[in-house]
This record gives C-alpha cells, structure tokens and sequence, in this order.
C-alpha cells in the first residue's frame, strides 16, 4: 500500500495535511487527491504502480486519514488552497493530477488558480451532476453505484471512514453538493481527462461529457468510461486508471 512512502507533515496556514511521497526523482510527478469520507488509504495499489514510472505524492486532506479535523467546515475553494500550497512546498510542478469524485472538484479548483502545478488532470467519478445536488439523491445515486462494487474496493472505503469518522464527512458535503465544477472546467489550460465507470450512477456518461466540451481551453480532452467500473474505479480498477494517468504524462511532455 503506503507503507514504501514517505509520510510528511504539513502545516498550511493551521490546517493540517499529510503527504505520502516517494523519493524518486526521475521521470513525471503524480498527484494524487481522495474523495469525501475516505483517505489516502485507497490509492495504495496505484500509487505503488505510479512509483515504477515516476514520483508519486498522494494527500490525506485536513479532517481526513490520521489529519487533525479543522475547527470549521471548509468549502471546496479552501480544500484546494491548502492543497495547492501544500504542493508547492513540496516542490511540486507541471505535475500529472488525479482526483477522485470530491477529489476532483478540489483538483479543477486548484490547477485552474494556479495553472502551473500541473501539466495534465484526471477527473475519476467527477461530482456532482446537475438535478442532483441534494443528499437525498446523491445517497440513492450512490447505493445504485454500490451495487456494482467488489467487497474489496468497499472495504478499503470503510476503512477511510472509519478514519474520518462520521461527523466531519457530513459537514463538508454541502461544499461538495454546491461547487459548480462545469463553472470551473473552461479555466483548466492543462490535458484533460474525464473519467467515469460504466455503471457509475453518481457520476453518469452525459455529465462527464459535458464536463468535457466544457474544459474548451484545455490543451487536449479525453472522455473515458471504463466498462464494468462503477464509483470506486480508482480502487478496483487501479491499473485501468494508473496507465490512463501514465498516458497522459505522455501526451502531457
């Protein structure tokens, strides 16, 4: 999993986020960013394929993984800055990003303000779609998702929530439920990815198209769906996703 990483600490402006990050040098940087409720945990089996490739920096955003929860809610804009700055501080530029459902609205946000931490971006399961931005059917959509997801990729999301516990995870989604990413999209300049799991209902093909016809300054985009997937395609389909990512620093050089 994590365990061949290196764990930094990091102080950004009082929050607390904690960095895993390899210590190789060579080759192309990636980020790679969680979605709500869950931590770095699940990127275990990607980030150990990235590493063969390149470096590798995967973050627990503040209140989640082992991070101290912050005194207040935070909103989508405040996770990205605390991410944004948190890379720069390590060092990271022109990288390849990933981010996960919440993961991904952070990401969009983040590179669109500061356009060089990254090269390229992979949005996986990005939320959230228009006509469902209440819990009520973003809980539904999530239970259809469910379904279709292995014991596996369920465990490894349990234990991210039992890492955050429940109550912060509940504060930060109405943040999630409100950020406009399809507002956001036209700013990215980097390569775009958008990616979805065939039966993803949280995240359905019309959406992650859109998001896509929406990025129209980017330097290229690439919608993907990736067939047998569903939410959690960044856990059970590490591998599909980890070379998308590997192809994308490719086009990205």
């Amino acid at each position: 999993m994590l365990d061949d990483l290196e764990r930094r600490d990091l102080d950004i402006d009082g929050f607390e986020a904690h960095a895993y990050v390899t210590h190789r040098d060579d080759g192309p940087t990636f980020v790679l960013v969680h979605g709500l409720g869950v931590s770095s945990v699940y990127f275990g089996p990607m980030a150990s394929e990235l590493a063969d490739v390149g470096r590798v920096v995967v973050f627990d955003l503040p209140g989640f993984g082992e991070t101290r929860e912050p005194r207040r809610p935070l909103g989508i804009e405040a996770f990205a800055m605390v991410v944004a700055d948190a890379a720069e501080r390590l060092g990271v530029a022109d990288a390849i990003w990933l981010g996960h459902s919440m993961g991904a609205q952070i990401v969009v946000d983040a590179i669109a303000r500061r356009p060089g931490l990254a090269r390229g971006a992979l949005l996986a399961a990005p939320v959230v779609t228009h006509g469902a931005r209440s819990v009520r059917k973003q809980t539904w959509a999530f239970l259809k998702s469910a379904v279709h997801e292995k014991w596996g990729a369920a465990l490894l999301s349990v234990e991210g929530y039992l890492r955050a516990g429940l109550a912060w995870p509940r504060e930060v989604l109405p943040a999630m439920l409100d950020y406009p990413i399809e507002e956001r999209m036209p700013e990215l300049t980097q390569h775009v990815v958008v990616m979805r799991g065939e039966w993803d209902a949280v995240t359905p093909l019309s959406w992650v198209e859109e998001l896509g016809e929406a990025a129209s300054a980017a330097a290229s985009v690439r919608v993907v769906s990736v067939a047998g997937a569903s939410h959690q395609l960044v856990v059970r389909h590490a591998g599909v996703v980890a070379q998308e990512l590997i192809e994308l620093a490719r086009r990205a050089a």
